[in-house]
């Protein structure tokens, strides 16, 4: 009788150990370098749960996934654009919920596409200084003031009545300023240089000092 006692002492222990086994915890692979920082990852990786994995890669070996309802470009897509596009192209659609109230400042490092389609939209400044280039389209009445070209090319577009008051050239290597209406938009337009003045706007092209971009 006390033999029977001890192996069904031992078979519960082994059944013990076998249920210990399958529930072990799975250990990340050990090909994925650890890291405190994005800094401290390869090119094209970022540094999630304190792992190196390449960027829009879940988490290896049962990591936590990334909230699947995050859209792809979130992380690159500044919260001021309206959607990205091409990596580096910010759209700011004022028509589409972009915060046009206040100053438009376009993001570093960005081609900004800046769409101030309602009326009275981006009055209060649209700040291109910090991105390689600037596109706006000043298709609402009364919108465009305040305006501030960066280094890159800049191109204002102002077809709408009273759109486009005090436009700021700057240091623009290509800055386009088209005014289509006479005496009905386009007021306080300063452009690089006095050879790039068209009277109502300024051209790129009108005078080969007018476009210096590489």
């Amino acid at each position: 009788m006390k033999w029977i006692f001890v192996c069904l002492g031992l078979a519960s222990l082994a059944v013990v150990a076998a249920a210990a086994g399958s529930c072990s915890i799975n250990h990340r692979s050990g090909s994925y370098n650890d890291c405190d920082s994005t800094q401290d990852c390869d090119p094209g990786q970022t540094c999630k749960e304190g792992l190196c994995v390449v960027v829009g890669t879940p988490i290896p070996d049962g990591g936590v996934k990334p909230d699947a309802r995050v859209p792809p470009d979130a992380s690159v897509c500044p919260p001021q654009c309206t959607s990205c596009s091409g990596g580096k192209t910010c759209i700011i659609d004022c028509a589409a919920g972009a915060s046009c109230g206040p100053q438009v400042v376009c993001p570093l490092g960005f081609e900004c596409d800046v769409r101030c389609n309602l009326d009275g939209s981006c009055r209060n400044g649209v700040n291109c200084s910090a991105a390689t280039s600037c596109t706006l389209q000043c298709t609402g009445r009364n919108s465009c003031r305040g305006v501030t070209c960066g280094a890159g090319a800049c191109t204002v577009n102002c077809p709408a009545a009273g759109s486009c008051e005090t436009v700021l050239c700057g240091p623009s290597c290509a800055c386009d300023v088209k005014c289509g209406l006479v005496n009905g938009n386009c007021f306080d337009v300063r452009c690089t240089r006095p050879e790039c003045d068209t009277g109502k706007g300024c051209s790129a092209i009108s005078s080969p000092s007018c476009d210096t971009c590489p």
